[in-house]
């Protein structure tokens, strides 16, 4: 186990020395994305993996080598969960970076990017609760059912901020354009 982590480590540092530095958060390069995630292969999940590498090559009692696993799926959800988060970052970025400069366009990606997090923690969530064998199903259903409930409270609410991203996303008009709705002209 500690072969593994010790070279693990200097694959890192090695990695990390000849990846090129992070640039503006505007530009995105597919190298400074692997080297930051590269940065955030957290040392305690290597230092995890390698413990559950050396111990699976051990004749260990169950209930130690079911700890053991339980440790190693936390700490692999969450290095998981991690990486998810930089590769989607990347991703709106590159998307959306050339019309990132306009307010309006900066506030709606800021948007998309909170609710994809939470979707990523909150998938990265129950998948591990299932694989320590809590069963998520009820927990689903009651997210689901509060979902609606939420929803038809803030019905309103939701529906002018997914009009508001539709209208800056889409852009179906442009700063000078004459709009005509209804009986108001401007």
């Amino acid at each position: 186990a500690a072969l593994l982590l010790g070279s693990t480590l200097v694959a890192r540092w090695l990695l990390l020395s000849r990846l090129p530095e992070a640039h503006p958060a505007h530009e995105l390069r597919w190298g400074t994305v692997f080297r930051d995630l590269v940065e955030r292969t957290s040392t305690l999940f290597l230092v995890i993996a390698a413990l559950y590498t050396g111990a699976s090559l051990l004749k260990l009692p169950g209930a130690v080598e079911k700890v053991l696993s339980s440790i190693f799926v936390v700490a692999l959800f969450i290095q998981f969960a991690l990486w998810a988060d930089r590769i989607v970052t990347a991703l709106l970025v590159w998307k959306f970076a050339p019309r990132r400069s306009k307010a309006p366009m900066r506030n709606a990606i800021s948007v998309i990017e909170v609710l994809v997090r939470v979707g990523i923690w909150s998938l990265a969530l129950l998948l591990l609760f299932e694989n320590l064998g809590v069963d998520v199903t009820a927990l689903v259903a009651g997210l689901g059912i509060g979902g609606v409930a939420v929803a038809l409270a803030a019905q309103r609410v939701l529906g002018d901020l997914f009009s508001s991203l539709a209208i800056v996303l889409d852009r179906p008009f442009e700063v000078g354009d004459v709009i005509v709705f209804g009986d108001q002209r401007g």
